[in-house]
């Protein structure tokens, strides 16, 4: 059913996520330099030094019911438990650089917890001092700048030797 009251728009329609199956919670935004960015069907999601501070808002499909919805989620790398919250919002700063998976559930009025899980990657990108490549480069101008030091140094010998 369709109508107003007193200017506000009604709309009734019959859809019941639990009834339809879909008790996945859903990405909707990211938070991320500042910005908020409207999250459509991307799975990767890329972290740069420059502002390693991101946030997630999750939702999910049962709004009539979003004060009764909990959510739990685990951001893995290595060994991380799940995290439950009442929060749709999720806030994440300071990871190390590596790959994520991230992934989420929620409950619904019934309180049982949904079977499908909500899932994309998390890339942090590393500074450039975390790099192997950096200091690769530093060693080999460590060591250009040495050898050049020691060649001076032996020129320097042999023309003091030259002249004696």
């Amino acid at each position: 059913a369709f109508g107003t009251n007193n200017g506000l728009v009604i709309i009734d329609t019959p859809f019941n996520p639990i009834q339809q199956g879909i008790r996945k919670p859903s990405l909707t935004a990211v938070r991320n330099r500042g910005r908020l960015i409207l999250w459509d069907s991307e799975d990767v999601l890329h972290i740069y030094p420059s502002d390693p501070e991101f946030e997630l808002y999750l939702s999910s499909m049962d709004l009539a019911n979003s004060d009764r919805t909990w959510y739990a989620y685990t951001l893995k790398n290595d060994d991380s438990s799940w995290v439950v919250t009442k929060s749709s919002t999720l806030n994440f700063s300071d990871l190390k650089p590596g790959r994520y998976d991230f992934k989420a559930i929620c409950t619904y009025p019934d309180q049982h917890w949904s079977n499908d899980t909500m899932s994309m990657k998390i890339i942090v990108h590393p500074r450039l001092t975390q790099r192997p490549l950096f200091w690769i480069i530093i060693a080999l101008i460590f060591l250009g700048l040495a050898g050049a030091l020691i060649t001076n140094t032996f020129i320097r010998k042999a023309r003091t030797q030259k002249e004696l």
